[in-house]
């Protein structure tokens, strides 16, 4: 019962964000493979998985890949700079921390191989978890505190992305803030996505996006072989940065 209320819930929602987004998508895929979700099965990041679903699992993969794959195949040798903000902490003490069988930088490695010319940096909270290797660069960041995210910039230099992803916090005031400060560093162009949005919070960012003079899609995804059937738990949303392209 309370998973069809959530259901209903969650398609009122939607059928709100048709209102006020500029785009608004819900996909079903079917079980497919693809060399981004390669990437992901390879370095043990749960963006996707071209396995089969393992009800045991740690925990059931995303179904990003999908559709990542088919908006960022295009020119990869192209991209030149990726930001994303989220390492992923296997200690305790941090909040949102990992599980054990997580694998802190992961999904900076797929980057790193899936876009050959790019150069990767990494943001997170806790400094035990930062990944420098080649091509990847990454330093602490708190995505909850502006002052913080403008020093990380600063330190890095300020260049401007292709691609720029939030697999931080996962909480609505963490996204907005790192939003706001950080895509500005955003090429024309590029790319800004905020993965794991939750339902409680696809009103708040539809109040927030509502004004945005960007191309704004939120993307929920639903494969039943992933054990991932409530798309509420498998939605990003996918910013395009128009100006000046």
């Amino acid at each position: 019962m309370v998973e069809k209320r959530g259901a209903q819930l969650l398609e009122k929602q939607r059928l709100n964000f048709d209102n006020s987004f500029k785009r608004s998508i819900r996909i079903n895929y079917e079980s497919k493979y693809n060399e981004l979700a390669e990437l992901c099965d390879k370095y043990k990041t749960d963006k996707g998985s071209n396995r089969e679903y393992d009800a045991n699992a740690a925990w059931p993969s995303h179904t990003y890949t999908d559709y990542y794959d088919i908006i960022l195949s295009k020119n990869r040798d192209r991209y030149g700079y990726i930001f994303e903000c989220g390492i992923g902490s296997n200690n305790s003490d941090v909040r949102g921390h990992f599980k054990l069988e997580g694998a802190p930088g992961a999904s900076l490695r797929v980057w790193r191989d899936y876009f050959p010319n790019a150069m990767i940096y990494g943001a997170d909270i806790d400094p035990r978890c930062l990944v420098n290797e080649h091509r990847i660069y990454s330093q602490v960041m708190d995505q909850t505190d502006s002052k913080s995210i403008d020093n990380y910039f600063d330190a890095i230099g300020n260049p401007f992305f292709d691609l720029m992803i939030d697999d931080g916090l996962h909480e609505f005031f963490a996204g907005k803030t790192l939003y706001e400060n950080a895509s500005k560093h955003l090429k024309p162009g590029g790319l800004y996505i905020i993965e794991d949005v939750v339902l409680e919070d696809l009103q708040s960012y539809q109040y927030f996006f509502a004004s945005s003079k960007h191309l704004v899609h939120f993307i929920s995804m639903q494969r039943d072989q992933s054990g991932l059937k409530s798309i509420a738990h498998n939605s990003v949303i996918v910013i395009e940065n128009r100006t000046g392209v």
